[in-house]
């Protein structure tokens, strides 16, 4: 055959066309294929770099794994960060002489994972429990030094140096300025509140109670305040034997704080023939109210010392403050001490003739009003068994006289008197008596003694009593008329 090209011929149009032939492999290969030896080179090697980055992120993950699995204790002053791979192990030095000598930039920073990568085995000959890589994080940027004896030898009390050495460096590495918060606030809240809590409030709150603050309640913003006015109060003060308690309802200027004017009342001391149950310089400090409970705060044990007077003058202060609807509860204190426990209003004159137990649910208080030698009424509080006829069952033990009470009061209702029948209808209770009931030589009390005993329950405003269904003006005159509502109680 002859050669074109040595013969001058021109060369065929199909054989023009084969040289692209390479051309026409597709793909990654012929992509490749068309590289030069450099490229190639350069693009094996990023290739080869990236392998190396994912495997060195994957033998992170697997060690941080087994780190969470079985936690350590961390040092103090380094933060300890597993390797990562698990060949040798690197160690970032936390010496000044570290940060002050070679600073590496964010832009080594994938440059020094990958010589933490490829370090060599010989780091990691010697394991102990400063294998593990501790890296100090002073500043986005931060420098690798290789291991040495000195590190090694330093690292269990690395907080000597950082202390002496954290100052000097605060102008130029400014995530050490930082750190310094970290180390304070550990510091500094575990002795403070431990010591200002424990002296101050144990100190102060048993001192000031006794001292300043005690004169202060003697002000009348100290009592409750925006009460009813009242112009009335209702005290207790004892007979002339200082057996009993009588009732007196006494007029005062009208004021809105009727309880701290009840006990300054009780304090002035009884009238006439009854006795005075308070001491004179007993001082009312102060007096407040809280949920229903009345604190009343004296200079002195307001009682003169006998047994006997002194239960009768604290019941006295208890009573004229729960007269109040509004006190449930009283509180006795002197000079700002408890004096006792709460006080519940007590039973005036209480009378046990049956010798009952007391228990609420099967036990009843009635109130019955007997009159003493003096024209006063005493209020005596009977117990008896429990019944669903309160109100009948009063009316027959007034008929049944004082009982332990009868050497110091009496009872105008003559013993052989009877109840025919006795109905409460819209606030009115009819009492029909036998005649035996006029046979009483005190018309008047006989009949005020039913009318107090009978309104002292909150369904009767009224009472209306016949006798053998007669009113009681057909056999008294229109004196003693119908309906009766509540007298006055030994007013003053």
């Amino acid at each position: 055959m002859r050669c074109p090209l040595y013969t001058g011929e021109d060369l065929p149009i199909e054989q023009a066309v084969s040289p692209p032939t390479p051309v026409g492999v597709g793909g990654w290969r012929g992509w490749l294929a068309g590289l030069s030896t450099r490229d190639r080179r350069i693009y094996a090697t990023l290739v080869g770099l990236l392998c190396l980055i994912i495997v060195a992120y994957a033998i992170s993950g697997v060690v941080l794994f087994s780190n969470n699995s079985s936690p350590t204790t961390p040092s103090t002053t380094s933060l300890v960060v597993q390797p990562t791979n698990a060949g040798p192990t690197l160690t970032v030095s936390p010496s000044p002489n570290a940060f002050a000598t070679a600073a590496v930039r964010q832009t080594q920073t994938a440059e020094a994972i990958a010589l933490t990568t490829t370090a060599t085995p010989s780091v990691s000959a010697t394991p102990s429990a400063s294998a593990t890589t501790q890296v100090i994080l002073a500043s986005p940027t931060f420098v690798i030094v290789p291991p040495t004896e000195d590190v090694i030898v330093a690292s269990p009390t690395p907080s000597i140096p950082f202390a002496t050495d954290l100052p000097t460096f605060e102008p130029t590495l400014s995530p050490i300025a930082t750190a310094v918060p970290t180390v304070e606030p550990t510091i500094e809240p575990t002795v403070q509140p431990t010591v200002e809590p424990t002296v101050q409030p144990t100190v102060e709150p048993t001192i000031e109670p006794t001292t300043e603050p005690l004169p202060e309640p003697t002000a009348p913003p100290t009592e409750e305040t925006g009460g009813r006015e009242v112009n009335q109060v209702t005290l207790f003060y004892a007979d002339s034997s200082g057996q009993v308690l009588v009732p007196v309802s006494r007029q005062i200027a009208t004021t809105r704080q009727p309880r701290t004017a009840a006990i300054h009342e009780l304090i002035a001391g009884a009238r006439s023939d009854l006795r005075s149950l308070l001491p004179s310089d007993t001082q009312l400090l102060g007096l407040r109210l809280n949920s229903g409970i009345a604190t009343a705060n004296f200079n002195r044990i307001p009682t003169f010392g006998n047994s006997g007077v002194e239960d009768l003058g604290l019941r006295s202060i208890v009573l004229a403050l729960t007269e109040q609807p509004d006190v449930s509860q009283v509180q006795l204190q002197v000079q700002g001490q408890n004096l006792g426990g709460l006080r519940y209003r007590p039973n005036v004159n209480p009378d046990n003739p049956q010798g009952l137990n007391g228990q609420f649910n099967t036990t009843s208080f009635l109130p019955l009003y007997f009159q003493a030698s003096t024209g006063r009424w005493v209020r005596v509080m009977r117990l008896v068994p429990s019944t669903k006829t309160e109100a009948r069952a009063t009316v027959d033990e007034l008929i049944r006289g004082a009982g332990r009470y009868s050497n110091v009061v009496s009872s105008a209702i003559p013993s052989t008197s009877q109840v025919r029948r006795l109905v409460i209808v819209d606030g009115v209770a009819q009492l029909d008596l036998s005649a035996e009931f006029t046979q009483t030589s005190n018309p008047r009390a006989a009949v005020d003694a039913l009318v107090l005993a009978l309104t002292s329950f909150s369904s009767v405003q009224q009472v209306l009593i016949t006798i053998e269904g007669q009113p009681l003006s057909a056999t008294w005159g229109e004196a003693l008329s119908n309906p009766f509502t509540r007298p006055q109680l030994n007013p003053e």
